[in-house]
């Protein structure tokens, strides 16, 4: 379910992981929870700033909002990885 999550985040196209889970055979509920929460969560984040910050961080989020979230991602997945080898 992560590459669910991952492919929910971030720039990845969602269309390539609905369709990859769909021939892995992953669980339908859980892969719907995970979509409903990480597309939520995406477009949430890109809502919410909007609304705090209006049309000037249109054009911030327009260039950057790939970028960071693919940061983030890998940061996040870094940490886990890095708590369970160390």
């Amino acid at each position: 379910m992560l590459v669910v999550a991952v492919a929910g985040l971030t720039p990845f196209p969602y269309k390539v992981s609905t369709i990859a889970s769909g021939a892995a055979g992953f669980n339908l509920i859980a892969f719907g929870l995970a979509s409903l929460a990480t597309r939520g969560a995406r477009f949430f984040i890109v809502a919410a700033l909007l609304k705090l910050f209006g049309p000037t961080i249109r054009q911030f989020i327009e260039r950057y909002f790939a970028l960071v979230t693919t940061a983030f991602m890998l940061l996040l997945i870094g940490g886990f990885v890095a708590i369970k080898f160390l």
